[in-house]
């Protein structure tokens, strides 16, 4: 990281006049080197520092040992949407306002004790804007408490439902079904007559594509055929394989509703991963709200798919549903009646958050990861509880347990012949 020379050069004189003052420090009159060099030297004595860390109110010391814990930095977007913006205030203002006496905001009261640092960084080739500790301040804090997880789920237990939707592997057959109907001369009038929607065959043609089951032309292709030839147990456990690693396919095209204007790429893929990350530390067969899980993850990695300058740069639409769309279970994506338009980390719910549900409600259902449910009580809220299968699709597909295909055909003595649909 940038040392205390680098992060307090972007601050003005009357600003480090300002936070000379709260470290103790005499006046230096107009000499800008001289406080500056008194600075350095004062905030990185270990004695002063910890006198100084400890006057921090709780949220404050937690805003650092989270640096700490992140190797020093965090991207700035992300550290503003948790503990506060800086205020770009001009000379005169700040004579009015006085933020060092009057933060406004945790990351207001460390920028102006000289603690925290704020610049664009290269990381990863890349020059990204990140909130930082200065080099000399980071091994001044105590060892920061494991922040990989911030807020934990908790199982419901003794919990009362209705409509349970439970976990299956009709995908299995609607993929046939969609594979056999594309190669009919009119294969709109085909499908029809069948019970899939056209909400789901949309869903479902963007994702035979995304995972090269089917081409341009809507044609099977020759992983196609290896696939139909899977036990239907391990062919479920491929496809939600292949929907996780998929880059080419985006849930947030297929949202109820929801409308998305960028030229950025659509990071999918990540966005997935990361969702699927915080799942796999909850348990098996144990239920927990969805809310919850969207509340644990803007708390602790709300940029999981836009990141910075992306939240003004993407224009978020929320639209009436169209009457062909199908609206997931429980009305999870209600209609709204008139158009809106979202900018900023304010629309982190329209987008974000419509993604993990949809997520947690429709895709990972597909691959039957997941039951749903819908509370009893008064909220009315969504649950859900992951299969064992989701624990075994990656590592372990061996054990999967594939469902019986082959029972027998039955002809009866009057000539009727009975079969499954398999």
């Amino acid at each position: 990281m940038p040392f205390l020379s680098s992060s307090l050069q972007n601050f003005e004189l009357d600003q480090l006049e300002a936070i000379a003052a709260l470290w103790g420090l005499r006046s230096f009159g107009n000499s800008r080197s001289a406080i500056l060099l008194e600075l350095e030297l004062e905030i990185s004595q270990a004695d002063k520092f910890k006198l100084q860390y400890e006057r921090l109110p709780e949220p404050a010391q937690q805003a650092l040992l989270a640096l700490k814990a992140n190797k020093g930095r965090i991207l700035w977007s992300t550290f503003a949407q948790l503990y506060g913006e800086i205020r770009p205030l001009g000379i005169k203002q700040r004579e009015i306002e006085q933020p060092w006496s009057f933060p406004e905001s945790v990351s207001e009261r460390l920028w102006y004790i000289g603690c925290l640092g704020r610049d664009f960084l290269r990381i990863d080739d890349n020059l990204q804007e990140m909130a930082y500790l200065p080099d000399e301040i980071i091994p001044l804090l105590p060892s920061p408490p494991d922040q990989s997880v911030q807020i934990k789920l908790i199982p419901l237990y003794g919990i009362q439902s209705e409509r349970l939707i439970e976990a299956n592997s009709a995908i299995l057959d609607e993929i046939g079904i969609l594979l056999a109907g594309w190669r009919f001369e009119k294969p709109q009038a085909y499908l029809k007559k069948t019970n899939i929607s056209e909400a789901k065959a949309g869903l479902l043609e963007a994702f035979l594509k995304a995972i090269g089951l089917a081409d341009e032309n809507l044609q099977a292709t020759e992983p196609a055929r290896k696939f139909l030839e899977l036990p239907r147990g391990q062919a479920l456990a491929w496809l939600a394989e292949q929907w996780l690693k998929a880059k080419d396919f985006h849930e947030v095209r297929h949202i109820p509703g929801l409308g998305i204007e960028t030229e950025d790429e659509i990071r999918s893929q990540s966005a997935r991963q990361s969702v699927f990350d915080f799942l796999s530390r909850l348990e098996a067969e144990q239920w927990y709200r969805l809310d919850d899980l969207v509340t644990l993850i803007k708390a602790n990695k709300p940029d999981f798919l836009r990141e910075q300058e992306e939240y003004f740069s993407w224009t978020i639409i929320s639209k009436p549903a169209l009457p062909e769309e199908a609206l997931p279970p429980f009305d999870l994506f209600e209609s709204v009646k008139e158009v809106e338009t979202f900018h900023g980390f304010e629309s982190w719910t329209q987008l974000e958050g419509k993604l993990i549900s949809y997520i947690l409600a429709v895709m990972l259902p597909l691959f039957g990861l997941t039951d749903l449910a819908l509370s009893l009580d008064e909220n009315k809220q969504v649950l859900f509880r992951l299969k064992p299968i989701f624990f075994l699709f990656e590592s372990s597909p061996e054990q999967l347990v594939s469902e019986i295909e082959n029972e027998p055909i039955q002809l009866s003595s009057t000539g009727k012949i009975t079969m499954t649909n398999r």
